[in-house]
């Protein structure tokens, strides 16, 4: 893979700076994904491990820190040891958290260096086969019928898709009732369950 190639000769110049690359990694390095396991921020990372274990002369071990949209599992590398040992696999959420939480224990620009973007994703707006809204036409036109009374599921404040949901908003001149969750996949649970009609993915 040409991208995880990068990324790696990305990290051996990232700890140049505070470890000789040529001795770097001496023990396993962690990489911390503030996200529930399973899902698609877990599964790319897990892939990109597999691809760095087979450059780095150490493991790489994916450890699952999840809460907060990803802030939990930032506060762990953020006071980590900056030896690159510790590493952070994020997404847009990142950037996002500080504008919704003024509490953060942690700077989300100055308490990092990037190393490398391994790829992009887009949201989605998703319903229940059953929903009456077949299309974005068809949402938008039942939010103005009631305003308020449709809920979407996220995984949480400040996530990407909650930012999504907030931008269709606007666009669209509508509202609509935002419900947080703890997880993309508590999320999709919900709505198959009937919790709620729709989500962004």
């Amino acid at each position: 893979m040409k991208i995880v190639a990068s990324l790696a000769a990305a990290l051996l110049m990232v700890v140049g700076g505070s470890a000789q690359a040529d001795t770097w990694p001496t023990r396993p390095v962690s990489l911390i994904v503030g996200y529930l396991a399973g899902r698609t921020t877990d599964v790319v990372a897990r892939l990109v491990a597999a691809e760095l274990q087979k450059v780095l002369p150490q493991p790489v071990i994916v450890e699952n820190r999840a809460g907060a949209a990803g802030a939990i599992g930032t506060s762990v590398v953020a006071t980590s040891t900056p030896d690159g040992h510790t590493l952070l696999f994020t997404i847009g959420s990142h950037t996002i958290l500080p504008a919704v939480n003024p509490n953060l224990q942690y700077d989300a620009i100055k308490s990092f260096a990037p190393v490398a973007m391994v790829g992009t994703s887009p949201n989605m707006l998703l319903v229940r086969a059953d929903y009456p809204a077949k299309t974005m036409a068809d949402f938008i036109k039942l939010a103005k019928e009631k305003p308020d009374g449709i809920d979407y599921g996220t995984p949480g404040i400040g996530t990407t898709t909650h930012v999504t949901g907030a931008m269709l908003e606007k666009a669209a001149g509508i509202k609509i009732a935002h419900v947080p969750y703890k997880g993309s996949g508590p999320v999709s649970q919900a709505l198959l369950g009937g919790e709620i009609p729709t989500e962004f993915q």
